[in-house]
């Protein structure tokens, strides 16, 4: 996977940085076995703890630019 970046969005190997009204979520791919499955989160902080909240699951194959800006439409209304 190559980098693609431009001002509302960084994709990288493993993650994307997104900024949705203050918050900033990321791709995260959770790997089981063979397969790896792809989710737009977020880190929240619960007290002391910092918790991810899943916030959409986004397939078995990693998102591409166009798919995360529609994502982001869907997510930011």
């Amino acid at each position: 996977m190559q980098g693609l970046c431009n001002r509302n969005l960084t994709f990288l190997d493993v993650g994307t940085t997104i900024l949705v009204e203050g918050k900033m979520p990321f791709v995260r791919a959770k790997h089981r076995g063979q397969k790896s499955y792809y989710y737009l989160v977020e880190n929240k902080r619960e007290g002391t703890k910092v918790r991810q909240r899943i916030i959409r699951y986004l397939g078995a194959k990693p998102p591409t630019e166009e798919e995360l800006k529609n994502i982001l439409k869907e997510v930011s209304q």
